[in-house]
Order: structure tokens, then C-alpha cells, then sequence
């Protein structure tokens, strides 16, 4: 097994860890787990001769056990990699001339994707002016900076509720400046504060490099929110921890 400690999310509240989430490359699979509360189950993603496959590790049988892994699925990812690129393609291009509609990854297919893309780069990267823009600080600003940061990356981050339960306990109402800064677009910085919305909330604006942005439309990022939760299996594994988490809650009743 991989010595690497992964990607870890840590979500605290005055030293007591309420949520954590781990993924980490462990040789021939990445896994994905839950770790708060303890699961015993990891989703586990695996390259196969036909593209994708996944499944969940039921961690308390050994390998070899038959009911090791249930929700086996292996998938051709090209038809899922093309649902990406198109819905990404749709929330950066701009309103006037979205990208055309493409089947394949064909030679010919790309190329016509290549021809709208050199067309439109001048307008989809721009250079971050000073125009406001929302952004997130306190423990949502961190959840989206650890979101922001690459899975490969061995990292561990730590989102710490205790302010917002120090000022419930205080009787402080909180407001929306407890949560939202409004900054220069050219403020941002691809470490924190990568990315903000427009002040009317209709784009997205997400730091590429030190100093260019590009735009999104939050439309199709729902699509890929979608895609990427069934090319992996996010559905089935939740579901699956989901059902254990009722069991053990069933069981302390009884």
C-alpha cells in the first residue's frame, strides 16, 4: 500500500472531528472513504481494458470474500469523458456561440471542436480586472479551497466550525458578512480565494493563472456534477453508507 497520507478533509468543531473524507492512490485503484463517521466501506476506482471500473470495498471482509465488493460496474469512458468535456465546454463558452455539437472524439469531430476553440480562447480567457466579486472566507471559505485543491495533492485540511458555534452559544446572530468578502477579481489567488461569483450570482469566475480568470455559466455545471457522480459510482457508494448509518442508528433503539 501506498505510504502517500492522500487528500484528507477534516471537518472539526472545537477539537472533535464531525465529518472526514479521504482519497488516496493505493497502487492499482484510488479509493474513496468516508472516514467520520466510520463507514467500513470505501468507494474503489480502477482502470480497466475498456475504461472505468468501480465498485465498494466492504473493508470488513477479507480480499478474496466474495462479498468483498458489491456494486461492481465497468463502464466505456469515452461516452462519459465526452459528457464532461461538452457540459465544461457549455458553462465557459460565450452565450452568443457555444460549442458545436460533436458525437465522438473522431479526427473530425476534434477538429471542428479545435476550429470553435481558437475562436473563442481570446473571449473565454481573460485578464483579472478589478471588478467585485463574492468570495467565501470563514469554514465555507475553506471547504471550497480544500474542494478547489488537486485529489492528488497530500494534503490534509481542516475546516473548523467552532466560530460559528462559539456565536450561536453567544446568541450572535450571524450575518452574510460572517461568510462572503466582495474583492477585486485581481485579488484572487490560485492558493485561497480561487474562485467567486459575479455580484448578481449569474457567473462563475474561477482563477486559472496569477492573473487570468475565465467565466462560467453555473447552468451546466450541474451536468457535470451529475456525470462525474455516475462515471464513479459517488451515488451508489453514498447510498450504501447511507443504509449503514440507519442501521446503527436502528440498533441503538433496540
Amino acid at each position: 500500500m501506498s505510504k502517500k497520507q492522500g487528500w484528507r478533509l477534516r471537518v472539526v468543531a472545537k477539537g472533535r472531528e464531525l465529518f472526514g473524507l479521504l482519497i488516496k492512490d493505493i497502487g492499482k485503484e484510488e479509493i474513496f472513504k468516508v472516514t467520520i463517521p466510520e463507514t467500513g466501506k470505501h468507494l474503489s476506482l480502477y482502470g480497466t481494458s475498456s475504461g472505468l471500473g468501480h465498485h465498494v470495498t466492504h473493508e470488513k471482509y477479507l480480499p478474496g470474500h466474495g462479498r468483498r465488493h458489491s456494486q461492481k460496474v465497468a463502464i466505456s469512458s469515452d461516452r462519459f469523458l465526452l459528457r464532461l468535456l461538452m457540459a465544461f465546454l457549455h458553462a465557459i463558452a460565450p452565450e452568443d456561440d457555444p460549442p458545436p455539437k460533436i458525437r465522438s472524439f473522431h479526427e473530425g469531430e476534434i477538429e471542428k471542436l479545435a476550429e470553435w476553440f481558437e475562436r473563442v480562447s481570446p473571449r473565454v480567457f481573460r485578464r483579472a480586472s478589478q471588478s467585485p466579486v463574492v468570495t467565501f472566507k470563514g469554514p465555507l471559505g475553506d471547504l471550497f479551497d480544500a474542494m478547489l485543491a488537486s485529489p492528488t495533492e497530500d494534503k490534509t485540511f481542516i475546516v473548523d466550525l467552532s466560530p460559528l458555534l462559539e456565536a450561536e452559544e453567544q446568541g450572535r446572530e450571524l450575518r452574510k458578512e460572517d461568510f462572503i468578502d466582495m474583492i477585486p477579481e485581481d485579488e484572487m489567488h490560485i492558493r485561497n480565494k480561487r474562485f467567486g461569483f459575479s455580484e448578481d450570482f449569474l457567473r462563475l469566475v474561477l482563477l486559472v493563472e496569477d492573473d487570468t480568470v475565465v467565466d462560467l455559466r453555473p447552468e451546466p455545471l450541474e451536468e457535470i456534477s451529475e456525470v462525474v457522480s455516475e462515471m464513479f459510482g459517488v451515488e451508489g457508494y453514498i447510498r450504501s453508507i447511507s443504509r449503514n448509518l440507519r442501521k446503527d442508528r436502528m440498533g441503538k433503539f433496540e
